[in-house]
């Protein structure tokens, strides 16, 4: 949810000097490896972040139907959720979706998340996954 803007008084001042926070470049392995298993029911993290951004196309698409989720079975062993939104380009999954961090989502109450890390919620599970976009 974003802030009320009149949420937030700034009350007073601290003398000091202003430091930018940043990564350490040794440490982006190890950094990775926490986002990775951020997660503590791995399975049920996949089918809510998956499910939940599907809805989110959705809502930016305008669309009102149903998303569509398949679970593994004999047949197939794939879990899929497919939505009917806005679709993801090239450039999309490249600059957002494979970027930790990253989110279309902050500036807006409309939908959910906004860190930038559900979308790499498979990595918890598996150490790869597919996706399409249409």
């Amino acid at each position: 949810m974003l802030p009320n803007e009149t949420e937030f008084k700034q009350v007073g001042v601290l003398p000091g000097e202003k430091v930018d926070m940043s990564f350490d470049e040794d440490s982006l392995g190890h950094l990775a490896s926490i986002l990775i298993n951020l997660y503590s029911d791995k399975e049920m993290a996949v089918v809510r972040e998956y499910s939940t951004n599907a809805r989110d196309s959705h809502i930016a698409a305008g669309v009102d139907k149903p998303i569509e989720i398949t679970t593994p079975s004999y047949l197939s062993y794939f879990f899929k959720v497919k939505d009917y939104g806005i679709g993801m380009s090239k450039q999309d999954i490249i600059n957002i979706y494979s970027k930790y961090g990253a989110s279309t989502k902050r500036n807006t109450n409309k939908q959910n998340g906004m860190l930038g890390l559900g979308c790499k919620s498979a990595l918890t599970y598996t150490d790869q996954f597919t996706i399409v976009s249409v």
